[in-house]
C-alpha cells in the first residue's frame, strides 16, 4: 500500500471519527432538552374553517394539473398551553401537515410566537401563501404530502383533456408544536420574520385539520396545423412586463377625521410564453419617503389563443398631497426587465388638523372624491346561559358586538356548525369618535357534548366580510354516561331489585290517582275539613266533608246526692295536708271500732 493511500485512509477514519463524536454530541443534547422539558397541564388546539378558502390548481403543460396557483389561505385557530409548576414554554408554533416529535423539523412554518411564560394563549387568524404547499418535482420529494394529494384529485378527474373545470373539499391538516423547559428567566427568540420551515425541539404536538375548496381550473390544449398537440416550452420566459398607475372615483383615504385623500391603483402585468408562475419586485416611493421594495409572486395563466398573462393590483394611500413613484422589475429570468419609473401625484384635501369636523371637505380639483367608505369590525364570544346545568339539555348563547365608523342601523348574519344561522339587523349607539356600536345575541339548543364553530359577518359592507371568529366546546355532562359500542367498552346493565306484587321493598310509590277532597281541602295526599264537619270516605283516595248532626239535649234531673262513707279511709292529722297512707288508714280504723 503506498503512502498516499494510507494517508487517505487515515482522514477517512478521522472523519469517521468526526462523525460519530459529532453525531453522540447531539443525541446527548437532544437527551438533556427532552429531560428539560416542562410538565404539561393544559395542551389545547382548535381550528375553525374561514368562509370562501379556494385553492387553485393549474396546468403548465396543458397535458395534466401540476401546480398549485399563488395565492393566500386563511383559517382560525385556538391555542392554549399551560405548564405545571416551574415549566416554561420556550416557543410555540403552528406547521403544514401532520407530524409529532422530531419529524416536525423541517415542515412548512405557518405561524409561530416565543412567550418563555409557563403559560401561553392566543386566539387568531393564520394567513400562509399557497407556496408553502409543496409539490414534489423531479428534483425533490415535498416535505408534506398535501400538494401532492391536491393535484392527484384534479388530475383523478382528468376528462376532455382538462378543458372541463371541477372542485372539491380537502381537509388541511395543521399541527400545534411546543419547546418547552423547566425553569424560569430564559431569554425567549423573539418572533421576528417568520423563518420558512420549524427548527427546533418539539416536546408536545397536537394535530387538527381545517377545510379548504380546490378549483381545478380548465387549461388549453393548443393544436398545431397538422392536428398534432403543439409542444409547449420547457422554460417560462416573460415577453413583457408593464406598470399602470390610475385613480378612481369614490376611492378615497382619511387619514384623519378633517382629511380626505385620493388613492392609487397600481397594476402590474406580465406576459409570458406557457402558464405558469413569474415572480417581479415592486419598487414604490412616497413623497420625500425613502424607497421601498416588496418580492410578489404570480400566475400567467391562459388569455386566448397563444396568450398567457399575469396580473397584481395593489392600492396606495397618502396622508398628505404626494408625489408617487413606482417601479416594477422582472425576477423570472436571469436578465429580467423593467417598466421604468412611473409617478402620479395623490391630491389631498380639507384642513388636515384633524378632528375639525366630522364631514371632510370634498372640495378637490379632480371633483371626485367621496364620503369615507364603510368600516365595520366585530367581536363574538359563546357562553352557557347563565346557571343553565351541565348535565341536562341547555341554551347557549353567542354575544356579539359590531363596531362601524358610520351612523346608522348594521346588519349582519351569523353562522354556526350545525346548520345554525341567524341574521338581521341591528341600530347602532354612538360611543365616541366616529365609533358606533351595535349589541346582539343568540340562542341556540345544547343537546350533545358539541365543538360549535361560529362566523359573524357584516353585509353591510359589499363583500360581506367575516368581522369575527369564535369557537367553543359545550359539554353535556351524564351523570350515568352510557359508553360507545365503538370504543371496545358496554355498560354492564344494572341487576333489576327482586319485586313483590309490583313493588319494590323500601321504595315508595306515589298514588296513582289524584286526591279528591270534596268541601274540604287536598294537601299532597291528605284531605282536611272544616270545623264541624267529618271526612267521609266514598272511593280510593276520594273524601267528603258532611257537616256533623248535633242530637238536642235532653232536661237534667238532679237526684239527691247520697255520700257513701268510706270505712277504710280514717282521719287525716291535724296540721297536714297528706292524705293518710294504707297502713295508716287501717290502723285509724281499728281503733275506732274498739
Amino acid at each position: 500500500m503506498t503512502q498516499a493511500a494510507c494517508n487517505k485512509l487515515k482522514r477517512v477514519r478521522h472523519a469517521i471519527l468526526a462523525c460519530s463524536a459529532l453525531t453522540a454530541a447531539i443525541l446527548a443534547v437532544g437527551s438533556a432538552r427532552a429531560e428539560n422539558a416542562a410538565r404539561i397541564r393544559t395542551f389545547d388546539f382548535t381550528t375553525q374553517n374561514v368562509y370562501n378558502q379556494v385553492i387553485n390548481v393549474v396546468s403548465t403543460d396543458n397535458q395534466r394539473w401540476s401546480e398549485i396557483e399563488p395565492g393566500n389561505v386563511s383559517f382560525g385557530a385556538h391555542v392554549n398551553i399551560d405548564t405545571r409548576v416551574g415549566g416554561s414554554v420556550r416557543r410555540v408554533g403552528i406547521v403544514l401537515g401532520q407530524c409529532g416529535g422530531a419529524a416536525c423539523n423541517g415542515k412548512p412554518l405557518l405561524w409561530q410566537a416565543s412567550p418563555d411564560t409557563n403559560a401561553y394563549e392566543n386566539q387568531m387568524a393564520v394567513t400562509f401563501p399557497t407556496s408553502k404547499i409543496p409539490v414534489s418535482s423531479e428534483t425533490g420529494i415535498a416535505t408534506v404530502p398535501a400538494g401532492d394529494e391536491i393535484v392527484s384529485r384534479c388530475n383523478a378527474n382528468l376528462t376532455l383533456g382538462g378543458t372541463q373545470q371541477h372542485s372539491f373539499d380537502y381537509l388541511m391538516p395543521a399541527t400545534f408544536v411546543a419547546d418547552t423547559y423547566t425553569g424560569r428567566n430564559e431569554n425567549g427568540l423573539g418572533d421576528g420574520t417568520l423563518p420558512p420551515q420549524w427548527i427546533g425541539d418539539v416536546d408536545h404536538a397536537m394535530t387538527k385539520s381545517f377545510l379548504v375548496k380546490v378549483v381545478c381550473k380548465p387549461f388549453q390544449r393548443e393544436n398545431a396545423a397538422d392536428g398534432v398537440v403543439a409542444e409547449q416550452p420547457k422554460e417560462i420566459k416573460v415577453g413583457t412586463i408593464e406598470l399602470f398607475r390610475s385613480t378612481y372615483v369614490g376611492q378615497t383615504s382619511q387619514p384623519n377625521p378633517a382629511t380626505v385623500c385620493k388613492k392609487a391603483r397600481l397594476l402590474v402585468r406580465l406576459t409570458t410564453n406557457k402558464t405558469g408562475p413569474v415572480k417581479f419586485k415592486l419598487w414604490t416611493k412616497i413623497g420625500d419617503a425613502p424607497m421601498t421594495s416588496k418580492f410578489i409572486e404570480a400566475w400567467s395563466a391562459h388569455a386566448g389563443p397563444g396568450q398567457y398573462k399575469a396580473e397584481y393590483a395593489e392600492w396606495v394611500e397618502v396622508t398628505k398631497t404626494s408625489y408617487v413613484q413606482a417601479m416594477a422589475e422582472d425576477k423570472t429570468n436571469p436578465i429580467g426587465q423593467s417598466t421604468g419609473w412611473k409617478d402620479i401625484t395623490l391630491h389631498c384635501t380639507g384642513a388636515g388638523g384633524g378632528g375639525l369636523a366630522d364631514v371632510p371637505n370634498t372640495s378637490n380639483p379632480d371633483n371626485d372624491a367621496a364620503p369615507t367608505p364603510l368600516k365595520v369590525t366585530g367581536e363574538l364570544t359563546l357562553a352557557d346561559k347563565a346557571d343553565a346545568p351541565k348535565d341536562k339539555p341547555r341554551l347557549g348563547q353567542a354575544v356579539f358586538k359590531i363596531w362601524a365608523n358610520k351612523p346608522g342601523a348594521t346588519s349582519y348574519r351569523l353562522t354556526c356548525s350545525g346548520g345554525r344561522q341567524w341574521e338581521g339587523t341591528l341600530p347602532t349607539f354612538k360611543v365616541g369618535n366616529h365609533k358606533y356600536q351595535a349589541v346582539g345575541a343568540a340562542n341556540f339548543q345544547i343537546s350533545k357534548t358539541e365543538q360549535i364553530d361560529c362566523a359573524l359577518r357584516s353585509t353591510s359592507l359589499p363583500k360581506k366580510d367575516v368581522i369575527a371568529l369564535a369557537s367553543k366546546l359545550f359539554e353535556l355532562v351524564k351523570r350515568n354516561p352510557k359508553l360507545d359500542p365503538a370504543d371496545g367498552l358496554v355498560e354492564r346493565p344494572r341487576p333489576t331489585p327482586p319485586t313483590h306484587q309490583g313493588r319494590v321493598p323500601g321504595v315508595k310509590v306515589a298514588p296513582e290517582s289524584t286526591l279528591v277532597c270534596i268541601g274540604g281541602k287536598a294537601a299532597g295526599v291528605t284531605c282536611f275539613c272544616p270545623a264541624r264537619t267529618s271526612k267521609v270516605q266514598f272511593g280510593p283516595h276520594r273524601y267528603r266533608c258532611v257537616t256533623n248532626v248535633v242530637a238536642p239535649k235532653r232536661p237534667a234531673v238532679e237526684q239527691p246526692h247520697q255520700a257513701r262513707p268510706n270505712r277504710f279511709i280514717g282521719p287525716k292529722r291535724e296540721g297536714s295536708a297528706r292524705p293518710l297512707g294504707p297502713r295508716e288508714s287501717a290502723i285509724g280504723a281499728r281503733r275506732f271500732l274498739r
